[in-house]
């Protein structure tokens, strides 16, 4: 009988598990702004070991605004693993977007270390200049007919071209018609969503439908000190009351629709934004942008102009033609254009046409027909389907 003395298991390696989330977005973001680092002890046969003692260093911080542990500390954190050999340490944002590394060694022997797959920090808050609202189709065969429908979907960025964070919405209205929904939803890492507009209810006279999109944001503005956050006296784009312009008079009129906030400060207002109702201090601001969508009449007017050069007994010329609803604006995109010849005389009289299909336009469509070989009584006929 003796006594034999078994020596405790040896940390051997430290892993790398997670980054939950793996992007974070700036202070003050509409997102997420602390990840959850986690690691793992084990020791030779790939065995979890608790109480083990982790030091985390923040490796790249570099005035970045980034912290380990708790907000602003940027100093090493000494951690415990639990039961199942794991420990996490959150990582803060700061103000600079940037990747984030983290290195945790064994307090035992520093030695033996992991490094944290890159954590990425993004700004966030979506800025006028990356905005845009794309329509697909611009005119849509709804003077008189409902139910005819066009997608328009909001992208946007931050001021470093980023991705928004998934869960920003954005708000639609529209003049005619119904927004369906009427908010939607950034997923996906896609920075950018979209609605469905049915035409329906009261069309506006000229049959253009103003529909604007807008989103919580901040004003651009130069980073002179490339701090990535605004400083006293660098120039913004300081921006007036996001609102609808129906009429397309490029000014706020009367009965508009317009996103009340506080401001009175004499400004231009910028895009979409009302004359003189600036604060005069950078900050957040409604994000916006505007599409005008024809809702087209099913008749239309077609109307032509011949130019001719004659050739002995034979025309060479074209057929300028000008293709509109009855307000003057595009046909439904996508509708058919053909021309079609009768020759009284078989004079072999032929007729070009360059395109065959309304482009995706809100104006009238001009093309040139050009012809060949046509005698005096050849017909040409331009039709629109």
């Amino acid at each position: 009988q003796g006594s034999i003395a078994v020596a405790a298991s040896q940390a051997t390696n430290v892993q790398f598990v997670s980054a939950t989330p793996p992007i974070i977005f700036l202070t003050g973001s509409v997102g997420a702004s602390q990840s959850q680092l986690a690691f793992r002890v084990v020791d030779a046969s790939g065995a979890s070991l608790q109480n083990q003692s982790l030091v985390f260093r923040l490796i790249t911080n570099a005035g970045t605004g980034a912290s380990i542990g708790t907000v602003g500390n940027t100093a090493d954190v000494v951690l415990t693993t639990d039961v199942t050999g794991a420990v996490a340490v959150p990582v803060f944002s700061g103000t600079i977007p940037t990747s984030v590394q983290v290195r945790a060694s064994l307090g035992s022997n520093t030695s033996v270390f992991a490094l944290s797959n890159v954590l990425t920090v993004a700004s966030g808050r979506p800025v006028q200049s990356a905005t845009s609202l794309g329509v697909s189709n611009f005119s849509i065969e709804a003077f008189n007919i409902d139910g005819a429908t066009t997608n328009l979907t909001f992208s946007m960025a931050d001021r470093q071209g980023n991705p928004v964070p998934d869960g920003t919405q954005v708000n639609f209205v529209s003049e005619s018609g119904v927004l369906i929904p009427p908010v939607c939803v950034v997923s996906g890492g896609t920075s950018s969503c979209g609605v469905s507009l049915r035409a329906q209810g009261v069309r506006p006279s000229n049959g253009v439908v103003a529909v604007l999109a807008y989103v919580p944001g901040e004003e651009d503005f130069v980073d002179q000190n490339f701090n990535n956050v605004y400083d006293a006296g660098e120039t913004f784009t300081d921006l007036g009351n996001a609102y609808r312009d129906d009429n397309d008079s490029g000014a706020y009129d009367a009965g508009e629709f317009t996103v009340p906030r506080a401001g009175a400060t004499t400004c231009a207002g910028g895009t979409n934004g009302r004359a003189n109702t600036c604060d005069g201090v950078w900050g957040t601001v409604d994000v916006r942008t505007q599409a005008n969508i024809v809702f087209s009449t099913s008749a239309g007017t077609i109307t032509g102009t011949l130019t001719n050069t004659v050739v002995g007994t034979s025309t060479l010329g074209s057929l300028d033609v000008v293709i509109a609803d009855l307000n003057g604006n595009s046909m439904a995109t996508g509708s058919g254009i053909s021309v079609t010849v009768t020759s009284a005389n078989n004079s072999g009289c032929t007729a070009n046409l360059p395109s065959a299909v309304i482009p995706n336009t809100t104006s009238s469509f001009r093309q040139v027909i050009s012809t060949a070989k046509c005698t005096n009584g050849d017909r040409l006929t331009v039709k629109v389907t």
